[in-house]
C-alpha cells in the first residue's frame, strides 16, 4: 500500500493532531505503508524540524510491532531506515526515544497466573545493525557526521556485533572513532572483551589516523603493535601520515615506547619513493621534520640524504623552501662520510645562494672544499643577466672570509661579479655593515678596493650611498678611509636622484661621519644640496651641535665665508628658525657668529624671537632677549667731544646703561 499523501505531509511537519486523527480513523495497514523509495512516515518525521514531538506521540499510541517495524524499514534509495536519517541532526534525544521501543519491556500473563517480563524480540530485526547501500550501520553514520554522544549510545545497544562491522569502505567502527578523536567511544572498544575490527578504508589501520586520539587510547591501541608496520594501498604508513599532518605528540608517544620500530618507519618508502622525513618537509611540517632526524640515527645515511623516485632528498626540498634553520640542521647531523657528487653539492650550493641562505652557502662551501677549486666554478658567467653569474655573485658576498680567501685564491676575478641592478660585492658589504671585507680586500687587492669604492649600480648609488643608507656608520669611516680620492672624492658623489653622501648622511643623522666629511672638505658647507638646502640649516634642525660648532668655527677662522654659508634654506627659512634643536650653547654661538640674522623677519613680518615664543621655546626667547638688552644703543652711539658725552650721560636711562656689556662681554667704555 502506498503511504497517503496527507499523512506524509503531515508526518514532514511533526504535525501531532492529525496523527491521532488518522490512527482512530484508519486501519493499521495505513499507518505501515511506505511511497514508491520506501519511505515511511518515520522516515518523513524524522527529516522534519519537529520529529521529536512526533516520534514521542507514535511511541505512546502505536503498538511495539508497529513501531519496529517503522523504526527497521529501509529506503530503498540508500538503504537507511530512520536510525540513519536521526544521525545527520544528531538530535540525542530523538535517538534515545527510538532505541526507547527496544528497552521497553512487556508483561505476559503465565500459566500460573503470575506476570513476568518478556523481552520483546523486533519483527524486522535490529535497526543499530542495518546495513546502508554503503555498507554503513547507524553508528557508522553517526560517528561520520561527529556526533559522538549518539554514537555512544548506538553502540552500547550490541557492543559486540557493532564493533566488527566493516563498511563498503573498509572502516571499522573503532576505526572512525579514533580518526574522529572520539575517545570515548573509542575507550568502550579496546577495553572490551568482544572480537573488534581493526580495518580503515586504503588499507589504513586506527595508528595511521590517531591524530586526535588520547594518549590513553593510544597505549591501549599499543596492544596490536603489528599495525605499526602495516601500510596502506599507497605504501603509506603510520609514520608518514604522522608526518603529514605534523603530529609530533604521536612521534614522541612512539619514541618513548619503542624506539626500534620508529627507526624502521623512518625508513619505509611510500609510492613516489618519500620517507617520513621527505614528506614532513613537503607538507610544511618542520618541527616534525627536525624531531625526527634527532630520533633516528640507526641507518649509515643520515636520513636527510634519502632520495625519492624523482631524485629528491629532505635537504633539497628544505633548500627549495627556504627554510635555512632545518638545511643547517640537516648538515650539521651529517658526518660527511657519504659521499655524493660533486655535481649535486654545486646546484644545491646554487640553490642555497638563490635563497640567500649565507650560513647555509658557509656550511657547505666548508664541508666541500673541492667545490671551490672545481674547474666549474670558474666557468660561471658573470652577467647580470646570467642566472649563475648573480649566484656566484651571492656566494662570493655572503661566505665567511676563509671561504673568500680560498675563491679569490683560484679565481681573482670574482671581485668583478655583480649582482641585480648593477650591484657590486661591495655594494652587499655596505649594505650589511661588514667591515671585514674592506680590511680584507685593502689586504689582497687595494686597487679593486678603490674601483668597487667609486663603482655606482643602477641607480647612482655607490658604495658609500648604500652603507649611508643602513646606517652602518662604521663601514662608510672605514670606506672612508681606506680609499682616498682626491679629485673626485665619494662624499661628492651624485646618485640618479643628484644626492650626495654627504646630504645623505645629514638626513640620516649621522653626525660623526658629517663630521669626518667636513673635516675634509670644508668648503662643502658654502654649497647648497641639489635640492637647493642650506647644509648649515639641516644640520641644526636635525641637532647635530658638534657639526654645527665645526662650521662656525671656520667662518671664524675665515670671515670670507660669512657670507658664503647659505644659512637661508630653500624655503626662505633661515637658521634662526630651527635654533631650539640645538642645545643652548651652540644657539649662542649661532647668535655671535650670525647676528645680523637675528633681527631679520620672514615673510609674514616674524622675527626670530617671535617663533620661538610661539614654539614655547623659553630658554631661547630669554637668550634673544638678553643680547637685544646687552647690544644697547648706548653702544652704537658716537660723538665728538667729551662735553657732548658729559651731557648725554647725563640722561638717567642712558647713564644706567653705560656699565651694560655686549655678548662680548664688553661697555660702552670699551
Amino acid at each position: 500500500m502506498i503511504l497517503d499523501r496527507e499523512l506524509k505531509e503531515a508526518a514532514s511537519r511533526g504535525d501531532v493532531k492529525f496523527l491521532r486523527k488518522f490512527i482512530s480513523a484508519k486501519p493499521t495497514h495505513f499507518i505501515l505503508a511506505s511511497d514508491h523509495n520506501g519511505n515511511n512516515i518515520f522516515h518523513y518525521a524524522t527529516r522534519g524540524i519537529m520529529s521529536t514531538p512526533y516520534i514521542r506521540e507514535a511511541i505512546q499510541i502505536l503498538s511495539t510491532r508497529e513501531l519496529h517495524i517503522l523504526l527497521s524499514q529501509q529506503e530503498s534509495y540508500r538503504k537507511w531506515n530512520p536510525l540513519h536519517l536521526a544521525a545527520i541532526w544528531g538530535n540525542f534525544e530523538l535517538l534515545q526515544l527510538m532505541l526507547s521501543v527496544y528497552k521497553k519491556p512487556s508483561l505476559s500473563l503465565s500459566s500460573s497466573g503470575l506476570h513476568h517480563v518478556v523481552v520483546q524480540y523486533p519483527p524486522g530485526g535490529k535497526p543499530w545493525l542495518a546495513r546502508a547501500k554503503n555498507g554503513r550501520t547507524p553508528l557508522h553514520v553517526f560517528l561520520e557526521f561527529n556526533e559522538e554522544k549518539c554514537g555512544l549510545e548506538i553502540l552500547l545497544m550490541d557492543l559486540k556485533l557493532l564493533c566488527s562491522i566493516v563498511d563498503n569502505y573498509g572502516n571499522s567502527p573503532l576505526f572512525l572513532a579514533i580518526s574522529y578523536g572520539f575517545n570515548n567511544v573509542a575507550l568502550n572498544i579496546l577495553r572490551s572483551d568482544c572480537c573488534y575490527s581493526l580495518s580503515g578504508r586504503h588499507g589504513f589501520n586506527p595508528f595511521h589516523v590517531a591524530s586526535k586520539c588520547s594518549e590513553e587510547v593510544w597505549r591501549l591501541l599499543y596492544k596490536h603493535p603489528e599495525l605499526l608496520l602495516l601500510v596502506g594501498e599507497d605504501g603509506t604508513s603510520v609514520l608518514h601520515e604522522w608526518a603529514k599532518e605534523g603530529k609530533l605528540r604521536l612521534l614522541l608517544l612512539l619514541q618513548q615506547v619503542d624506539t626500534s620500530t620508529l627507526e624502521k618507519l623512518s625508513l619505509l618508502r611510500n609510492v613516489d619513493g618519500d620517507i617520513p622525513p621527505l614528506v614532513a618537509v613537503k607538507h610544511d611540517n618542520e618541527e616534525f621534520a627536525l624531531c625526527l632526524v634527532d630520533k633516528c640515527k640507526a641507518s649509515d645515511a643520515t636520513l636527510w640524504r634519502y632520495e625519492n623516485r624523482y631524485e629528491v632528498t629532505a635537504l633539497d626540498l628544505a633548500l627549495d623552501k627556504g627554510w635555512e634553520n632545518l638545511v643547517l640542521h640537516f648538515i650539521s647531523k651529517d658526518s660527511w662520510t657519504y659521499k655524493e657528487p660533486i655535481s649535486r653539492w654545486q646546484r644545491r650550493l646554487l640553490l642555497a645562494a638563490e635563497k640567500q641562505m649565507g650560513e647555509v652557502v658557509n656550511k657547505i662551501c666548508n664541508a666541500a672544499l673541492e667545490l671551490i677549486g672545481d674547474e666549474n666554478f670558474s666557468q660561471f658567467s658573470t652577467s647580470t643577466e646570467n642566472y649563475d653569474g648573480l649566484t656566484v655573485f651571492y656566494i662570493v658576498s655572503h661566505c665567511t672570509e676563509e671561504i673568500w680567501r680560498l675563491l679569490y685564491g683560484k679565481h681573482p676575478d670574482i671581485v668583478r661579479v655583480t649582482g641585480e641592478n648593477g650591484t657590486s660585492m661591495l655594494h652587499e658589504w655596505a649594505k650589511r655593515g661588514e667591515l671585514w671585507p674592506i680590511l680584507l680586500l685593502e689586504e689582497v687587492d687595494i686597487d679593486s678596493l678603490h674601483q668597487l669604492s667609486c663603482l655606482a649600480n643602477d641607480d647612482g648609488d655607490i658604495p658609500l650611498h648604500i652603507a649611508i643608507e643602513h646606517d652602518n656608520e662604521e663601514f662608510a669611516l672605514s670606506l672612508l678611509e681606506k680609499c682616498t680620492i682626491r679629485d673626485s672624492p665619494q662624499w661628492r658623489y651624485e646618485n640618479k636622484d643628484g644626492i650626495i653622501p654627504l646630504d645623505l648622511a645629514l638626513y640620516q643623522n649621522l653626525e660623526n661621519l658629517v663630521l669626518h666629511i667636513i673635516s675634509r672638505d670644508s668648503w662643502i658647507c658654502n654649497l647648497r644640496s641639489s635640492r637647493g638646502e642650506s647644509r648649515l640649516f639641516i644640520s641644526i634642525e636635525k641637532g647635530m651641535d658638534r657639526v654645527v660648532q665645526k662650521i662656525c668655527d671656520y667662518v671664524a677662522a675665515d670671515s670670507t665665508q660669512l657670507n658664503t654659508v647659505p644659512t637661508e634654506n630653500h624655503d626662505g627659512r633661515t637658521i634662526m628658525y630651527v635654533l631650539s634643536n640645538c642645545t643652548e650653547v651652540t644657539a649662542k654661538l649661532l647668535l655671535k657668529t650670525f647676528p645680523q640674522l637675528m633681527y631679520k623677519p620672514d615673510q609674514n613680518g616674524k622675527r626670530p624671537i617671535d617663533i620661538a615664543s610661539e614654539f614655547g621655546a623659553g630658554w631661547l626667547t630669554k637668550l634673544q632677549l638678553c643680547i637685544e638688552q646687552e647690544d644697547s644703543p648706548l653702544h652704537h652711539i658716537k660723538l665728538t667731544t667729551y662735553q657732548e658725552y658729559e651731557e648725554f650721560l647725563a640722561i638717567p636711562l642712558l647713564w644706567e646703561m653705560k656699565n651694560r656689556r655686549d655678548y662680548d662681554g664688553k661697555t660702552p667704555l670699551h
